[in-house]
């Protein structure tokens, strides 16, 4: 005796290729949807009860998947009769790079933070100039010309954050020592300091010695219109720093010389004399 039995071998449903950081792809935050291909005619697309999101997460026939409202790895099943097929799209976390960053133009590198584990710094080709960035630490250098740069943290999956890094304008000014003027062999106290050739919004501030030592600001300086009157003829050449401030925080500083003045006592005007006329 005999009996037969036949076995049908159905064709399966291909979901496609995972969309995920392992193989490259992926959505970004904070993007909510993706998009599978289309179920042909007998087929359907569901979400697996496994998945991230589900109950929420939607997939139409078209493949297309909206209200991807959370990080990680939503799965999709496509069906066909009785076979399946699975498909992952995770939606990847977008590395966060902090605020932009101002800095004066005189300072040519900055530190930006560390890219973490499986991310790297990079910068993007119309910067202003060329500049290097170390992929691991964002420490930035080369920054010669003034202007706003741009770099760029990416992770394994594609997603990327930029900062920038803007240079702002420091000022550039002159500054000329006047010398006491003298009265009958005597210095007065009316040296000056004279500072001229910058922006009119422009403050300063001065300071005996080399380098500045004040604690003014631009909103608390000296208006630049303003010279510096009333110095004492030093009784020895005396240096001074001013710096000067502008509106975006950034200033410069220079240090001039202040020389003595040495008044002579001319005979005819300083020696006391009388005149007597005599017939």
């Amino acid at each position: 005796c005999v009996d037969t039995v036949a076995i049908t071998r159905k064709p399966s449903p291909l979901a496609g290729n995972d969309q995920t950081v392992k193989t490259g792809s992926g959505i970004c935050e904070p993007l909510k949807t993706a998009k599978l291909q289309a179920a042909t005619i007998g087929q359907t697309w569901s979400v697996a009860s496994n998945s991230a999101g589900f109950g929420t997460v939607v997939i139409d026939a078209s493949g297309t998947i909206t209200e991807m409202e959370t990080n990680g790895i939503y799965t999709f099943v496509l069906t066909q009769g009785e076979c399946t097929d699975s498909v992952k799209v995770e939606r990847i976390a977008k590395p966060i790079v902090g605020p932009d960053v101002e800095i004066c133009s005189d300072i040519k590198t900055v530190k930006l933070p560390n890219a973490p584990t499986d991310m790297k710094w990079s910068s993007i080709s119309t910067n202003p100039a060329r500049t290097l960035i170390n992929a691991t630490t964002g420490e930035v250098t080369d920054l010669t010309t003034a202007g706003e740069y741009k770099f760029i943290l990416k992770n394994l999956g594609g997603c990327t954050d930029t900062v920038s890094v803007k240079t702002k304008a420091i000022p550039t000014f002159d500054v000329n020592p006047i010398q006491a003027t003298c009265t009958i062999g005597v210095a007065n106290p009316d040296a000056k300091l004279i500072v001229s050739g910058t922006d009119i919004t422009a403050t300063y501030d001065y300071t005996e010695g080399l380098t500045y030592t004040g604690t003014k600001t631009f909103a608390t300086g000296i208006a630049i219109i303003t010279p510096v009157t009333g110095l004492l003829n030093p009784t020895t050449d005396r240096n001074y720093t001013v710096r000067v401030f502008n509106s975006t925080g950034c200033y410069t500083d220079k240090t001039v010389i202040l020389k003595t003045r040495v008044c002579e006592c001319k005979a005819d005007i300083c020696l006391p004399y009388s005149f007597k006329k005599t017939k």
